[in-house]
This record gives structure tokens, C-alpha cells and sequence, in this order.
């Protein structure tokens, strides 16, 4: 897959919190990005997540970020996830206070494409976030999203 030498620069978050995953460990699948991906992290880290951590003034916990196909598909992605393309994160949220506040925080965000307050219908929560750097960000937010 990727070149494992491959790093990004940022104030507040390392490229293996965005690689790690515990399902590519379990099922023994190569989740390291390639070039191209990085690079898409990379915008991501410097136009919306750096930016957002100054605002929040509090670590920032990614639960997902970068899946490749065969981790997106294990963990039941849609197929056409921002996730495989490095322009998506999912955020642990401590409370549904802590999401309306970082909801609200990125919304004040220029390069933010969407942010979904996602919910499984099992108790799981989380804001998932995506950015690109080809396309015009569209800004559609949702605070009440079901996951499928």
C-alpha cells in the first residue's frame, strides 16, 4: 500500500492516530496510506483540524480517520467513504454538550465540507468531519444523523 516513511506536519496530531485502526490490526490488514492520501490529510490537518484544536483549546481524539477499502468495507463503510481518501476524521465526543460544541466550532470554519453528528441507534455517537482541497466545501451540517 503506502510508503511507511511518510509523516505530517502539525501542531497537535501525528498521522498514525489517523492510520491506526483496530480492525485492520484484527483482521491483519495494511492500513498505511499512500502518497496521495497524506497529502489529503495533511489539508485536512491544516484547514480544519489544527484550526479547530486552537479553537476547542482541548485534545482532539480521532476514533477514525484514514480506511483503506478493505478496512472501510470491514467496518462497514459506505463505498464511497471520504474516509479512503484521507478528507474525513470521526471525532470522540465526551457528551452531547461536547458535540454542539465542536459542531458549532467548525461550522465557523471556511475549508469544512461536512460535519454529521452521527449516532448508530446502539449509543455510539461521534462528529464525523470532511474536507477536500479539489472541491468547493459545500458546508452541510447535520447535528442528527443515523449512522447505518
Amino acid at each position: 500500500m503506502g510508503n511507511q516513511n511518510l509523516e505530517i506536519k502539525s501542531e497537535f496530531f501525528k498521522l498514525a492516530e489517523f492510520t491506526r485502526s483496530a480492525t485492520a490490526d484484527r483482521l491483519h490488514i495494511n492500513n498505511y496510506p499512500t502518497k496521495e492520501v497524506v497529502e489529503n490529510i495533511q489539508y485536512g490537518v491544516d484547514m480544519v483540524l489544527d484550526p479547530l484544536r486552537r479553537l476547542y483549546k482541548k485534545p482532539i481524539v480521532i476514533g477514525s480517520g484514514f480506511r483503506c477499502p478493505a478496512v472501510n468495507k470491514a467496518v462497514g463503510g459506505v463505498p464511497n467513504s471520504w474516509h479512503q481518501l484521507g478528507c474525513a476524521a470521526d471525532l470522540r465526543i465526551f457528551s452531547d454538550e461536547d458535540a454542539k460544541l465542536k459542531f458549532e466550532l467548525l461550522k465557523t470554519l471556511p475549508s469544512v465540507d461536512t460535519v454529521l453528528f452521527e449516532h448508530n441507534g446502539k449509543g455510539g455517537k461521534w462528529l464525523h468531519v470532511q474536507w477536500s482541497k479539489e472541491k468547493q466545501p459545500r458546508h452541510h451540517f447535520n447535528f442528527n444523523y443515523l449512522a447505518k
